[in-house]
Formats: structure tokens, sequence, C-alpha cells
């Protein structure tokens, strides 16, 4: 029996406090839930109505635990096949690297592991057809960053190609088939991605804070049905309960088989290695693997503005919890979901210690090099003083060992992909992939020539969150997201930051030119103002 007197103690503090806006939780337990309940509001201004267990929230990338399941049904039914090349079902299409993009498939697309980088927008057009022309006009131009089946390089708009493969091979669009295939069987009865729908229900709405501190409402809610599949779910905690039942129990919902046991135990399973100890060790068909504190979990989280959820299942004791928060301290909440974890499935002890592990000294040469990360930038590996040493992000620190050949920096896992006698192709570092990769040495960097790149970029008109180009001191700048940071030439197009990777397409007849952002977003320039 929960005893969650104290615990909800916590949270109405928090809310008080404004810590939390509002928040609704679930425990399901087998077939059951046994705890719902809701806290605080959906809005600090007029109007905010008190949180429930019904009321609604944006689910953010909980949606690919949705659309996985979604795509496992049409498997099912013999209408997709894991395996297939994507190319195989979209006649005309082509990746921008056309012998790679062979080897794309719908099971790389679900453990992202494409190769092709990540991007996504919060805003974007609203018609029906927005997915399809998304896949043919901005994901065929993605550049490779790794080989497909590689390494795990997580994805929100590749992510999306799975949606869109469940609309060509059914003739009906996404949204239709999740209503009929996923939300309607297993009664998630306000579930939608409609925001026309969703503001007929009680919607928690999301935040931002004043300068001064006090919070407020954003009055802009995110909209993209492009990227539908990948994280514009809505969806209430006991939308998601639903769900959580169905996966715990085999595949069945309210006693009818809904999917394969089978079917669930290839998406609980580890497609790829994130070399990450714990919740987030590997990733499977739309759902984090891994463990908490000795106890098997499966997982998906949720952010998207101020919203931040999770959806944690823990198969072996029977346990789902559900957890939604509109606006609230990331910490707190995952202080919050730990301990409720901890209650509900008491962890013995301590996780055991490793043994120490040897250094094998005679790889070190093998993983000297510069690698890059499309969304992190450079990082460089060399041997000082006899210690493998990383430096990246300005922080030069040395290499420990750590079971199964890998190393630590810090805490943050290190580990070189593949093991064979070739020089590292792969650095991954907290579970992020970089790539080795060269500069030319006769490469010169002429900062005069960067001025043609100065200006404001957008990937549409009145984009929220645009990239601000300038050149200062010999320099190029990037400013995004409040932050400006310094890039460093690659060549005269290509430039790199703690950021990512960024590329200028200049037009041959000397017009305005297009900001590539980590191999995927493209960027128009936005034209002056007179």
């Amino acid at each position: 029996m929960l005893n969650m007197y104290r615990f909800e103690q916590r949270i109405q503090d928090y809310v008080a406090a404004q810590e939390i806006v509002g928040l609704a939780l679930a425990v399901v337990k087998g077939t059951d839930v046994i705890y719902a309940r809701g806290f605080g509001t959906t809005s600090v201004e007029d109007g905010g109505l008190a949180v429930t267990p019904r009321t609604l929230f944006c689910i953010g990338s909980i949606s690919k635990s949705l659309t996985s399941t979604l795509v496992m049904r049409l498997v099912e039914q013999g209408k997709l096949d894991l395996d297939t090349p994507v190319v195989d079902y979209l006649p005309g299409f082509a990746f921008s690297d056309p012998q790679l993009g062979r080897r794309v498939t719908l099971r790389q697309v679900l453990s992202h592991t494409t190769g092709l980088p990540p991007a996504g927008k919060d805003f974007g057009p609203r018609d029906p057809d927005a997915l399809k022309r998304f896949v043919w006009e901005e994901i065929a131009r993605y550049g490779f960053v790794a080989d497909p089946g590689a390494v795990h390089l997580y994805s929100n708009t590749v992510l999306v190609l799975a949606g869109y493969l469940a609309e060509v091979v059914t003739g009906r669009y996404y949204e239709h088939l999740m209503r009929e295939l996923v939300f309607e069987p297993l009664r998630m009865e306000r579930a939608t991605f409609d925001r026309t729908v969703a503001m007929t229900y009680p919607l928690a709405l999301a935040h931002e804070r004043t300068e001064s501190g006090t919070l407020r409402t954003r009055h802009r809610f995110t909209d993209n049905v492009g990227g539908n599949p990948a994280g514009f779910g809505i969806a209430s905690t006991l939308d998601l309960a639903n769900f959580a039942v169905m996966h715990l129990n085999q595949g069945r919902f309210e006693d009818r088989p809904f999917l394969a046991p089978e079917s669930l135990a290839l998406m609980h399973a580890p497609q790829v290695n994130l070399y990450v100890p714990g919740s987030d060790a590997g990733y499977g068909l739309g759902f984090f693997v891994g463990t908490y504190k000795g106890v098997r979990r499966v997982s998906h989280g949720g952010m998207l503005e101020s919203y931040w959820c999770n959806l944690s299942l823990f198969p072996e004791a029977g346990v789902g919890v559900i957890v939604q928060c509109n606006c609230g301290d990331e910490a707190k909440l995952m202080s919050l979901a730990d301990d409720l974890y901890d209650q509900l499935l008491r962890p013995s002890g301590a996780p055991t210690q490793p043994p120490p592990v040897v250094a094998d000294r005679s790889r070190w040469p093998l993983h000297v090099g510069t690698y890059l990360s499309v969304r992190s930038g450079l990082a460089t590996v060399d041997v000082v003083d006899d210690q493998l040493v990383l430096a990246r992000h300005g922080t030069v620190a040395p290499l420990t060992t750590a079971a199964g050949g890998h190393y630590s920096m810090g805490g943050m896992p290190v580990a070189f992909l593949p093991h064979g006698t070739a020089p590292t192709e792969y650095l991954i570092v907290c579970g992020e992939p970089y790539r080795r990769t060269t500069v030319a040495p006769s490469f010169t960097p002429d900062p005069t020539t960067w001025e043609r790149y100065a200006g404001l970029y957008e990937e549409f008109p009145d984009d929220p969150y645009p990239i601000r180009i300038r050149v200062a001191g010999g320099q190029l700048l990037l400013h995004w997201w409040g932050d400006e940071v310094a890039c460093t030439p690659m060549s005269d197009t290509r430039f790199v930051s703690e950021r990512g990777l960024i590329d200028f397409e200049v037009p041959p007849d000397g017009g305005a030119p297009v900001l590539i952002v980590r191999q995927g977003s493209r960027l128009r320039r936005a034209p002056a103002l007179t």
C-alpha cells in the first residue's frame, strides 16, 4: 500500500513556492491504476483550473513511443516490415547519399540509428499533408553524419519517417491512424494531436519566467503537423496510464489482445547500446531501456517548452509511473519520480562496485585524433604523460578506465567504436556520438569573407528561435537560444562551436546564403528592415 501523505505534502509545498505550476501523476500496478491525482493549476493567470489526472498536457517525445506502437500494429498486420529499406516504400524518394540511404530501415528509424542528424522545430505547417512534404522536401536533403546502424543518434525529425510510412501503406493520415489503432482501442479518450480538439478540454499551459522572476503563461502554443509523430502528442495522465497497462501486460488491454507479446518484447529490448549506465543504457523501438537501482526499466521522457513528462515501466514488478508537469524545476521533478520508484519497488541496497580494469594501452594510438559531433562540436583525444586525455568544450581531462574496455571522464561515460584494428571511427561521450574528422592542413581562414554570412536566419517567417550571425574581432559569432559563441572555421563555408556544426550554402548567383544547422535544418537569411 502506498503511503502518499508526505509525498503529496512535498508536491503541495513546491506548488505553493511556484517551483511547480501544475502536476499530475498516476501509478499502475498490473492491470489497475492504483493511484492518480493532480496538483496545482493549468495556468497562473486568469482562467487557470485545478489540475486533475484527466487534464491534458503536451507529452513531447513520449509521442515516439506512441508512434512505435502504431508501427508495430502495422507490422503485425503485414503492412510494414522493420528491416525493409525505407526507400522501398517510397518510389522516387532518395536520401542525400543514395548508397547510404539504401541501407536505412524502419528498425533504424525507431531506434535512432539511421545516421541522419538531429533537428526539429516547435512551429510549422498545420495542414494534413505537412508530414509528407517534410519528408520529401527536408529529410531528403539531410546529410548523413554516421553510417546507418553504427551508432545511436537521437533525432526528432528522422523519427517522423515512421509516421509517414504508416500513411503511405494505409492511405490514411497519421493522426487518423493513431486515433483508430491506438487511442480508441486503449480508451485514451482525450489523447490527440489536434490543438483545436485539445483546447476544448482542461489543458495545462506552458509557462516562462519574466526578468523579475515571476511566472507567466506562454500565449503561443507549439504546433507542427510535420513533427507530430516525434513530439507533438497531447494526452492526459490517465490516457498514458492505459497505454502503460497494455505495455505491462503482454500487449493485452481490458483482457483483449492489442499487440503480440513478441512485439512488446522487441520494443522493450535494446536495439543499440548508448554506452551510458543506468536507465538510459540502450534504446529499443520507441523506448529507452536500462535499469533503476538494479530493476529493469523501460521508459521515455518528453520535454516541450516548459512541459516535463515521463513514462516509466518496470515490467518484472508490473509497475508503471506517469508524471506530467506543465512547468517545474527539473531536478525536483526527477527527485520526486525517484522517491516514488523507491517506494513502489523497494530496490535492494547500493549497486556493487565493478572490479578495477587495467587500461589496454596498445589501443590508445587508434583513439588519438579529432572528432566532430554535429550537435556538440569538436573533441580531441591524445596521449599526454602516459595518460589518455580528452579535450572538449575547453576542458582537458584524463580518461580513467571502466568496465567493458570503456572509459570515464569526470563521471561521464566515454567509449570508442568500433573495436577493430583500424583507427577509431566514433567517440561516444555521455551517449553523444562524435565522428573522426580532419581539417585540411592547407586551409587558411580568411575572416574578411565572412561578412557575407552576417544576418538573422529563420527556418520560417516569424521563427521564435532564429540564429544571428555576426563577425567581430576576426571571429564568426553565433547567437542562438540566448547564448553567443565563437565558431572555429573548418573551411570557407563550414564552422563548428560548442553548439554544433553549421554550414553556409551560397547560391551561384551570389544571393543570400542558406544556413544549414547540424546538417539538417535549413534557415534562410531574413531580409533587413529598411
